[in-house]
């Protein structure tokens, strides 16, 4: 949400932000709020919603209905859908913004989703994947939805490049950041592709959410120095570190009871789409979304054994160094939306 509205206001847009819970810059600190022209916040404690008719309820509900009369576009994000739905009722069109499809989930409420995704008047999808289910639970209207990943935004591409690591030993080194698992049931199950590269003397790079619960990741480290655990870091510090890697790293795990499931196949990375828009190719397992950017891009490669892993990173380190890619930032795809609005707006004369 903060990256698209960060491009709609670098276009000229004005983007007030109503939210509920924990302000964004409490949660991110590097987060910079002036890019909205108000900031309101519902007061919406989730025991407040809890009860769709209580009183309390009833007040944030109607807080949004009052608010939203002085806007053209009331752009909805989900999570929850609650409120998309409340949304509905609301003088101007809706856009339901689906950032993360919870049906693939199996923990929401699917009427919330299904209302939204019905009634609003354009719906906006993070992959084809996500877009697929909604038009296979939904019927959505696909005239009225787009695509669009949580692209980053080019002015967050760092100036500051730091020497590649590589130009120093000779050996590859490969970025492999976001949340991992010990779950050999979960996507983020990153242990047998990362067990495999340093066998092979290569360097991975973690960059965990946690420090915890990934205990056997720390002792291959202990054992290992060709993996690397590191704290997190300020975005913009982070994003500045991932320069001094070769490639990215999306080791994605699908076991055989999961290769058709829409939640393992759906997910595009925020870390994946940082690597690729500071510049480092990205290899990654066939999940579909993920598969599918890598390919449409042609940032990096997709790869299915160990042997094409290795033959993938011997190529990229050949390639050209530090390439500035193309039609990967959110402001290329941003036009999308305010045509989406535009279109909206039209047929609501």
């Amino acid at each position: 949400m903060y990256k698209e509205a960060r491009a709609l206001k670098n276009l000229g847009l004005k983007v007030t932000l109503c939210f509920q819970g924990t302000p964004l810059n409490q949660r991110y600190p590097s987060m910079d709020m002036s890019i909205f022209e108000a900031v309101i916040d519902l007061n919406a404690p989730r025991e407040h919603l809890r009860f769709y008719e209580s009183p309390p309820a009833l007040q944030i509900f109607r807080k949004i209905w009052d608010i939203s009369r002085e806007f053209d576009i009331v752009h909805c994000h989900n999570e929850p859908d609650l409120f998309a739905t409340v949304a509905l009722s609301c003088e101007p069109p809706m856009v339901h913004d689906t950032h993360d499809f919870l049906s693939f989930r199996g923990n929401n409420n699917k009427f919330f989703e299904a209302m939204a995704s019905r009634g609003s008047d354009g719906r906006i999808y993070v992959s084809q994947v996500e877009m697929d289910g909604a038009i296979q639970l939904y019927g959505i209207d696909v005239n009225r939805s787009v695509l669009l990943a949580n692209y980053m935004n080019r002015d967050m591409v760092p100036q500051t490049r730091l020497r590649k690591l590589s130009e120093t030993d000779g050996i590859p080194h490969l970025a492999a950041p976001g949340g991992i698992t010990t779950s050999a049931k979960s996507p983020a199950f990153f242990l047998p592709g990362v067990q495999f590269l340093v066998q092979q003397g290569i360097y991975v790079h973690l960059y965990p959410y946690k420090n915890r619960d990934i205990e056997p990741y720390l002792n291959l480290a202990r054992q290992c120095k060709f993996l690397c655990i590191h704290e997190q870091l300020p975005h913009q510090d982070f994003l500045i570190e991932l320069t001094q890697y070769d490639m990215g790293f999306t080791p994605w795990h699908i076991p055989p009871e999961k290769k058709d499931d829409n939640k393992t196949h759906g997910h595009l990375s925020n870390r994946l789409l940082e690597m690729v828009g500071v510049g480092l190719p990205v290899i990654t397992t066939d999940s579909r979304a993920s598969a599918r950017f890598v390919k449409e891009h042609d940032v990096g490669r997709v790869i299915h054994s160990g042997k094409e892993l290795l033959a993938a990173i011997e190529d990229l380190m050949r390639k050209e160094k530090n390439v500035t890619p193309q039609n990967v930032y959110m402001e290329d795809h941003i036009p999308q939306v305010i045509s989406l609005y535009e279109t909206i707006l039209a047929e609501r004369k």
